[in-house]
């Protein structure tokens, strides 16, 4: 996993590890930064407010929930950071960072060549590197 590899200390990088949004709901993003304490636990399951990035690879199938319904759901529930990387016509990383005021994510950068961001550790990571599970 490319993101790991610029990792800090105080986070963890994993796939596949279900996020409880509310009593109802879950998602499992595609990748998932959490805190190094909450990843020392080594559980199934992470609360929000132990997740600090959330990303999402939109499929075919899967555009209006990585899209519209889960961002909405993720900033609603607190998580800081959501990056939607685009699969249609070349791979586009849509970084978001939360308004925790407004209960929504801010567009802090659409990236085409590189993800070049400060957010949420300093990230440079080239696109090429990026090999998403579901192309």
């Amino acid at each position: 996993m490319t993101l790991e590899e610029d990792c800090p200390d105080g986070y963890d990088v994993t796939q596949a590890v279900e996020v409880r949004i509310s009593q109802r709901r879950s998602f499992i993003p595609d990748v998932l930064v959490t805190t190094a304490t909450a990843a020392a636990r080594r559980t199934a399951r992470y609360e929000p407010h132990e997740v600090v990035l959330a990303v999402e690879i939109v499929s075919e199938g899967s555009q209006s929930m990585d899209r519209i319904l889960k961002p909405a759901l993720y900033a609603k529930a607190g998580i800081p950071y959501y990056w939607r990387i685009e699969t249609d016509g070349g791979l586009v990383v849509h970084t978001n960072r939360l308004d925790p005021v407004e209960e929504i994510y801010v567009e802090t950068g659409r990236w085409t060549k590189h993800v070049d961001t400060g957010e949420p550790w300093p990230v440079n990571l080239p696109i090429s590197r990026l090999t998403p599970r579901h192309l």
